[in-house]
């Protein structure tokens, strides 16, 4: 019979039945992450409080999504339309986080992924793929500067992105070269407010969305301009991962 090993401190915050959590190996050593009210908290695979990080712009704002880097451990955590980025200081034993920028979106971020190149893609009403410029120009990792910029950017029911409903789940495939996405259609928007909310009823879509990167027509390949195109089939699940 396995024991209780050690009570955690919160209850993680979930949206449509999605738990706001990750885990990443640094250096050896498994961080888990969670959203836990308007916290971002932080413990080792030993169970060993490392930090809690919170939206000091918005005191009463409520953790929506979170993801770590798997490239320099970077942290991205969603408040509403903001997506506030933590750098990690791995000099010390324990990694160690502070502020580093915020990337602002016109609707509320629902879920977000990290690529392993370092990409952010973040979705709910609007699915949108940002990227770290002075990583590109002076080949360090998320720390070494804060100028980040959106490359790649679809609504939901626009031209392109054939989908009528918000997407609650999106992750990119290890490689880094597809990323998936589902949605669900509501008679009540959602919104980070509807957190811990039973008032929206939900009906979520049957179909997986799979994105690949394509170039523009009669542009030549190697261009930071970026299209994507999909292919969805129907499938029963509430929940998606790339093998």
């Amino acid at each position: 019979m396995q024991l209780l090993q050690q009570v955690v401190a919160g209850r993680t915050n979930s949206v449509a039945g999605s738990l706001c959590v990750d885990s990443v190996n640094l250096d050896a050593t498994r961080y888990l992450l969670y959203g836990s009210g308007a916290d971002c908290v932080v413990y080792t695979s030993e169970f060993h409080l490392v930090q809690s990080l919170r939206n000091t712009n918005n005191v009463g704002a409520v953790v929506g999504a979170v993801g770590m880097s798997p490239v320099d451990g970077t942290i991205a955590a969603s408040y509403g339309r903001d997506v506030l980025l933590f750098a990690c200081d791995r000099s010390g034993q324990t990694a160690q986080w502070s502020y580093l920028t915020t990337l602002v979106h016109d609707a509320d971020v629902i879920c977000l992924s990290w690529s392993p190149n370092g990409q952010i893609l973040t979705a709910g009403a609007t699915v949108s793929i940002w990227e770290n410029v002075d990583e590109e120009r002076e080949g360090g990792g998320a720390s070494a500067g804060a100028s980040w910029r959106l490359t790649w950017s679809s609504r939901c029911g626009a031209e392109g992105l054939r989908s009528a409903s918000e997407i609650i789940k999106a992750a990119f495939s290890p490689d880094g070269r597809f990323f998936a996405t589902f949605g669900q259609r509501l008679y009540a928007p959602l919104n980070i407010s509807l957190i811990r909310s039973q008032s929206a009823t939900l009906q979520f879509e049957r179909f997986v969305k799979v994105w690949y990167r394509r170039d523009p027509k009669g542009r030549a390949r190697g261009l930071r301009l970026v299209d994507f195109g999909e292919a969805g089939r129907p499938f029963a699940e509430l929940n998606l991962r790339f093998e």
